[in-house]
């Protein structure tokens, strides 16, 4: 053994000593035992032999093998071939990587890179470069530094692809993919480098090839799966991968299938047949060496499928380990995806402090990583806990306000950096990318506008609950219209946006029928989303209102409204009784308010009985007194419908809840905001297969029976 070998050997042993385990771990320790003594130099013989040597054991002792690469890149290297020494520095910095050392191996790939590009001989600039390029790449995308990893990883498949290394070549796609789907959360533009990639592979036909294709196919079931929500399409793609991962032997990637079946099992609500799958693709990890980091991620997600069985003992056991491994690995998106699962038991548990710490750390990874959805996920979690744990409603406000901002944040990015739509067109061969491409657009689209709404309906319930005097319930209803009506001006315009893209692309000529009928109907949809983005009715009754006299007369528009509905009623066969006019015809107050409370409650009660022609609608008007002396007009009005579940009851006043196809869900919390405004209430009784009956209190002015 030679004498370089033989204080290799002593380093590595003084590391293990030293269990050194923070980022700077192996250089911190390489200056603990270099200090005091010569800087130890090595030629180009004592390289080659120690290189060897650090190949052979590299996978079977990493942590040997990077102790002993640590050694060299501390020494002066006299007389070293400038290949020998890319060669070290670019297998240096892929031990580092393979333990997540990754400012370690970002500068050691990067200086590998340096000499290779300086060596005149052009056989150099071939797999290699590619490869320093590439775990450069994978490097920068671990620091959190997506623009530096993309340029790496598009060098790396340029100088594959002009060399004729096809398959790494085609690993280079798949990175792209994996860094857009995963990183910058841009699903479509994933989408198109994983179909790329697998035509690829396919091309390659070899086992490497096949195993590629199989990750491919992984992948894009996980877009359908993620961003689609369609868990069918994502299982046939899972159960395509792992048929040619079962052919190759490849238990890695039957693990990483059958997990993402449990994923799918999850998000159907099957968690029974979701523990199943996650427990043999975890038991098949922790069979194969080198695979911890893949076994804490798993981990932490039985630990969730866990929690929904409320099994929370085995979920905290489970996310102690997952935890432990993720920050042994230094893998800061599954540390963050962990703290979202500690903060969801906690909260189970009834630590909310507890829980709001988790999602504080959750955030700041998120923030520092990019990592924008399980950013938004955490904030919004931390506005939940403030409103209904703590009472803390200007917190929960702020959160939700720098939840929609990261949000838009994210959308912008998206936008700006999917490829346009004329260079998809280019790869018509693929049918299957064009089809997904564009209902990604469409899905982008509706869940925008979804997450929009649930934010806005969180804002509206906070200010319900937060209303102390009827003035600041009516601006604070004011504001959230105005707000909304903001949101529905944007979502236009974006909308917009995309069917001009659309109508661009029918032009032309070169599209197939079939991309041309989805085409077709994603316009359609995305009109018919745009038409109901109009102003709320809420703006308009509070804009009309204001101006409106509190001492107007009741009874006319009180005989309009009978009159109109009586008519609406008699058309479709229904019937129609009103009683109690003469009894207010003195009471006057706010018109306006009344007729959009009332129309809301009549059109409700006429949807009740729609295709019941022996239906029955009852209106009766009187006059009560409050116990504080306040005159009150009460309106009840009786439908004889079905009647109304007492879940749905419960939820009725909630904004953007409701039961009716294309309703929007504002009609019963906008009458009931208004009325709260003024003074007045409204109450509900109904019971499945009893009918309703709605009750509201009016304030009115000088009101006097007749009666009296």
């Amino acid at each position: 053994m030679s004498r370089v070998l033989d204080e290799m050997f002593q380093f590595a042993a003084g590391l293990v000593s030293l269990s050194v385990s923070t980022e700077n771990m192996f250089g911190a320790a390489a200056e603990r035992l270099f200090h005091g003594r010569d800087l130890l130099q090595i030629d180009e013989a004592d390289c080659t032999e120690a290189l060897v040597f650090i190949d052979s054991i590299r996978k079977s002792d990493r942590f040997r093998a990077l102790a002993c690469s640590t050694f060299l890149a501390r020494m002066q290297l006299v007389g070293v071939l400038p290949r020998t020494q890319a060669r070290f520095y670019k297998l240096h910095g892929l031990l580092a990587l393979n333990l997540r050392l990754s400012q370690e191996s970002y500068v050691y790939s990067h200086k590998s890179i340096d000499i290779f590009l300086s060596d005149r001989d052009s056989s150099a600039l071939g797999s290699e470069l590619a490869e320093a390029y590439s775990q450069a790449g994978t490097a920068a995308r671990n620091l959190g530094q997506p623009a530096t990893a993309l340029s790496d990883f598009l060098a790396a498949h340029r100088i594959a692809t002009q060399n004729g290394t096809s398959l790494l070549a085609a690993w280079q796609l798949f990175r792209l993919g994996k860094m857009y789907l995963n990183y910058l959360e841009q699903p479509s533009r994933g989408f198109k480098f994983f179909v790329e990639a697998r035509a690829k592979f396919e091309t390659i036909g070899t086992p490497s090839g096949n195993r590629g294709k199989a990750a491919c196919l992984d992948e894009i079931g996980d877009i359908y799966r993620q961003n689609v929500g369609n868990t069918e399409k994502a299982r046939e793609y899972y159960r395509e991968a792992q048929t040619i991962n079962e052919g190759l032997n490849n238990m890695a990637g039957i693990s990483r299938n059958l997990a993402h079946l449990g994923l799918c099992a999850e998000a159907s609500g099957d968690f029974a047949s979701a523990k199943t799958f996650m427990a043999e693709a975890i038991a098949l990890l922790r069979a194969l060496p080198g695979e911890s980091r893949g076994v804490g991620i798993r981990l932490g997600q039985e630990a969730r499928i866990h929690l929904e069985l409320r099994n929370l003992s085995t979920a905290e056991a489970r996310l102690q380990e997952a935890t432990e491994i993720s920050l042994a690995y230094r893998d800061h998106k599954a540390q963050a995806q962990h703290e979202l699962v500690w903060a969801k038991l906690r909260r189970i548990q009834g630590r909310s402090s507890d829980s709001r710490e988790h999602l504080n750390r959750a955030v700041a990874l998120a923030s520092q990583y990019q990592l924008h959805t399980i950013q938004v996920a955490a904030l919004e979690a931390q506005a939940e806990i403030s409103r209904d744990d703590f009472a803390d409603y200007q917190t929960a406000r702020e959160l939700l306000l720098t939840s929609a901002s990261v949000k838009l944040s994210a959308w912008e990015d998206i936008r700006a950096s999917n490829p346009s739509l004329e260079e998809v067109e280019d790869k018509n061969s693929i049918a299957d990318m064009y089809r997904s491409l564009f209902e990604r657009l469409l899905e982008d689209y509706r869940s925008t506008l979804s997450r929009t709404t649930d934010a806005a309906a969180l804002a509206f319930n906070i200010a319900l609950e937060e209303r102390d005097k009827r003035f600041t319930s009516a601006l604070g209803l004011f504001r959230f219209g105005a707000y909304t009506a903001t949101i529905g001006h944007d979502l236009k315009n974006l909308a917009q946006g995309v069917n001009s893209q659309l109508a661009g692309l029918l032009a032309k000529e070169r599209l197939s029928d079939s991309a041309r009928s989805v085409i077709s109907s994603a316009r359609h949809k995305l009109s018919e989303g745009v038409s109901k983005l109009g102003t709320p009715s809420i703006l308009q009754g509070i804009a009309l209102a204001r101006n409106e006299p509190e001492t107007s007369d009741l009874e006319p528009i009180l005989r309009l409204l009978c009159s109109t509905y009586s008519n609406k009623a008699s058309a479709v066969g229904l019937s129609f009784k009103h009683a109690g006019l003469p009894e207010v015809a003195t009471a006057k107050g706010n018109r306006v308010l009344l007729q959009v409370v009332l129309t809301t409650l009549l059109d409700n009660a006429l949807e009740a009985l729609h295709g019941r022609p022996d239906g029955t609608i009852t209106v009766r008007f009187d006059l009560e007194t409050g116990a504080n002396g306040t005159k009150y007009l009460l309106c009840q009005v009786f439908d004889t419908g079905d009647g109304i579940d007492e879940e749905n009851r419960k939820r009725m006043f909630e904004l953007g809840f409701t039961t009716k196809e294309g309703h929007s869900g504002f009609g019963l919390p906008t009458m009931f905001f208004l009325l709260d405004s003024i003074g007045g209430a409204v109450s509900c009784e109904s019971k499945r297969g009893s009918g309703t009956r709605f009750s509201i209190r009016f304030p009115v002015n000088e009101a006097r029976s007749h009666r009296d």
